[in-house]
């Protein structure tokens, strides 16, 4: 079983974003809301590259074109700030959409080992960029989770999340007219704690949605893992079994200007 770590971050942003410092590993994450301003987002979507323009402009939501912009925001501050921001013009989707960087897209053909993630949910938007191949998810903590980790779960997760309320006697019930309060929201953590680990282990190989959530315990994956709560969002980083990100255990917490 790979490692794992959770650390709770602040409670509130000060700022639009912290940046995560850990050796060769940073996470950013970005309240993308302010971009509900017109002006805003138009000033910050006329600095994007082609390639990101296009994946704002297909997307119909009003919320996802700001998530998106937002994941092109982060990108290209984390890009900047380590004097790399010609890979911008790298940029491809792999086999599942996954984006990376094609090195041989550049006119020099440079590599760089550099590898990054990114995730959006509920107006907050992750980078997470290495050294390394990482993969990362944010998920609000906001759906009706009973019946998804019943239908989306290997056994063993089930069981982890809901304990004995994952009895065949309980598959139709109703559970929030049974279960006490207390133990909804233990559910409930404990759900979102398994998703974003399926999520970030899977976009670390590029598979993301492709594969089954049932295929697998993420309990029991030989990937590293950090894990976060911030408000109602839980969030988490996966890398693979060469890299012992338990290591980084107590991250630097850096405001850094944000958006305007």
């Amino acid at each position: 079983m790979g490692s794992r770590n959770e650390i709770k971050l602040p409670g509130r942003i000060p700022e639009a974003f912290y940046v995560i410092i850990m050796h060769m590993l940073k996470i950013y994450i970005l309240d993308a809301s302010p971009l509900k301003n017109g002006e805003l987002f138009n000033s910050i979507y006329e600095t994007m590259t082609p390639y990101r323009k296009t994946r704002i402009d297909r997307l119909k939501p009003a919320a996802s074109k700001r998530e998106s912009l937002g994941a092109g925001y982060l990108l290209s501050r984390a890009l900047s700030e380590l004097g790399c921001s010609y890979l911008l013009d790298a940029l491809k989707d792999g086999p599942n959409g996954k984006p990376y960087f094609d090195c041989s897209l550049l006119p020099s053909g440079k590599s760089d080992d550099i590898f990054f993630n990114l995730s959006h949910s509920g107006e907050m938007v992750m980078c997470a960029i290495a050294h390394k191949p990482v993969g990362c998810d944010i998920q609000k903590m906001d759906k009706d989770v009973f019946k998804i980790a019943r239908r989306c779960y290997a056994e063993g997760e089930k069981n982890y999340v809901l304990g004995k309320y994952a009895a065949d006697e309980f598959e139709d019930a109703d559970l929030r007219d049974i279960i006490p309060e207390l133990e909804i929201k233990g559910i409930n953590d404990r759900f979102y704690r398994i998703w974003v680990m399926k999520e970030a282990y899977t976009k670390l190989s590029g598979e993301g949605i492709q594969r089954d959530f049932r295929s697998f315990d993420v309990l029991d994956v030989p990937g590293h893992f950090l894990e976060y709560k911030l408000n109602d969002h839980r969030l988490a980083v996966c890398m693979d079994e060469n890299d012992d990100i338990a290591a980084f255990d107590k991250p630097e917490i850096v405001t850094i200007k944000g958006i305007n």
